[in-house]
């Protein structure tokens, strides 16, 4: 368990886009494998977590081109993920929804 979400709570593996970026979970055991692309090349990857009662995900990444990281929280309506990337330091890095494909 981690901050209380239970992992697998609920599949979501699969890739989901807002465009040009796609978000991209695969179950991976008692997790999910995340992996963040913008027109295919990928800069982002890391692991999520998911509860079941709230449908909230929860995943931490590193760039895959620089020294950043990043955490994440979104909500799971439907085939949408809605939420924000916060920095290290808790200032926001972007929110916004992407659509399962």
């Amino acid at each position: 368990m981690l901050f209380g979400f239970l992992a697998l709570g609920q599949d979501i593996s699969g890739t989901y886009s807002d465009g040009a970026d796609k978000f991209i979970f695969a179950k991976q055991g008692n997790y999910f494998s995340f992996v963040a692309k913008n027109k295919e090349v990928k800069y982002a990857e890391g692991f999520a977590y998911c509860s079941t009662d709230a449908k909230t995900i929860v995943f931490v990444f590193k760039r895959v081109d620089n020294a950043q990281i990043g955490l994440a929280s979104f909500v799971l309506e439907g085939k949408k993920l809605t939420g924000k990337t916060i920095n290290p330091d808790l200032t926001e890095r972007w929110k916004g929804t992407y659509t399962k494909q």
